[in-house]
């Protein structure tokens, strides 16, 4: 099990062993006294609870603990600051697809996008992913924070490089040579008018 932790300059991830037993502690530093994600076994599943100077919030609900669910967020609060962590398998489900020069992803929530992706955190048309002479650019359409390569992006555009991975809460794409690959739960896609093909992975992918 992997879980992202959003901060506002960058993504930090930490990971649980397959073996569901024991108890583990999490935080952006390590000199922290006071852990910000504390977990541990209980009743063969994984137990995010909250201590005295950290409360959760699951589904804007206040809880003490709370199971950890696939493809689920939930919200910590600690020293009057929120932070927000989303939790997936170790290996994630993963999609492959080819571009060209028509490409023009629309990503958002609302009937126009073509990457439809069912997010709290998502709303209306949120970015724009598309060709032009040759590059990938990127633009945001919407408030909400988006993450090129775990750091945080500072500007409304970016161009896209070979090997850059962009991240929103909880959806993942990753750029390659005329391909990207897609790490998500909750997204739907529409090819023929994103301008994409989808495909099998190449051998080694």
């Amino acid at each position: 099990m992997k879980i992202y932790l959003y901060l506002d300059t960058k993504i930090e991830q930490f990971f649980l062993p397959n073996q569901i037993s024991g108890s583990y502690s999490f935080d952006t530093r390590r000199d922290e006294e006071s852990k910000l994600i504390n977990i541990e076994a209980r009743n063969d599943h994984w137990t995010l609870y909250s201590t005295s100077d950290v409360s959760i919030l699951d589904n804007n609900n206040e809880v003490k603990e709370s199971k950890l669910e696939i493809n689920h967020f939930y919200i910590l609060k600690r020293f009057h600051k929120t932070y927000l962590i989303y939790v997936v398998e170790s290996l994630e489900t993963m999609r492959y697809f080819n571009y060209d020069n028509n490409m023009n992803i629309l990503l958002g929530d609302n009937a126009n996008c073509n990457f439809y992706y069912n997010s709290p955190y998502i709303k209306d048309q949120f970015l724009m992913i598309r060709s032009s002479n040759g590059q990938l650019i990127l633009e945001k359409n919407a408030t909400g924070n988006t993450y090129i390569n775990k750091k945080i992006l500072k500007t409304n555009s970016y161009y896209i490089k070979t090997g850059d991975e962009v991240e929103i809460c909880g959806l993942r794409i990753l750029f390659l040579s005329g391909s990207f690959i897609v790490f998500c739960e909750g997204l739907s896609i529409n090819p023929n008018s994103a301008g994409i093909v989808e495909n099998n992975p190449p051998a080694g992918e």
